[in-house]
């Protein structure tokens, strides 16, 4: 009998260099595969067919903001758990966003890669490797 797949983290940024290093260090830390788009557009094309542990966005990218690519996720995944990172965390404090139940945490940039996976841990913590960050937490968004 064949494993059940396994559930993706999904990480989405427009900058290539930086989801690059975002797949090499969460590839380190993390038991799951990690699918990456440098598109939301592309991304949301393809995760109605994926099993999804958690997603990982920029907010600000040129196609669509990491808010509004939230909007258009909540119907298709709505309990997936998802993080924003932001350099422009100033413009997301503007926003409303308490219809994004799904919006599980918002790190500015830069951050350390230990508060991206203290917030992994916290909202799916399976996906975590054996000794890193289990007992971690930080304050929800």
């Amino acid at each position: 009998m064949s494993a059940a797949p396994k559930s993706f983290a999904i990480v989405i940024d427009d900058d290539p260099p930086y989801l690059s290093l975002l797949e090499m260090i969460l590839g380190e830390l993390l038991t799951c595969p990690i699918r990456t788009y440098g598109n939301p557009e592309l991304a949301l094309a393809e995760i109605p067919s994926l099993k999804v542990g958690i997603i990982i966005s920029d907010f600000y990218m040129p196609q669509m903001d990491g808010v509004q690519f939230l909007k258009q996720l909540k119907p298709i995944k709505p309990d997936v758990p998802c993080i924003l990172i932001t350099g422009h965390k100033e413009l997301l404090d503007r926003m409303d966003l308490s219809d994004l139940d799904l919006l599980k945490a918002i790190l500015a940039k830069p951050f350390k890669i230990d508060q991206l996976a203290k917030c992994i841990s916290q909202h799916w913590p399976e996906a975590v490797a054996p000794g890193r960050f289990q007992k971690a937490r930080v304050k929800d968004a």
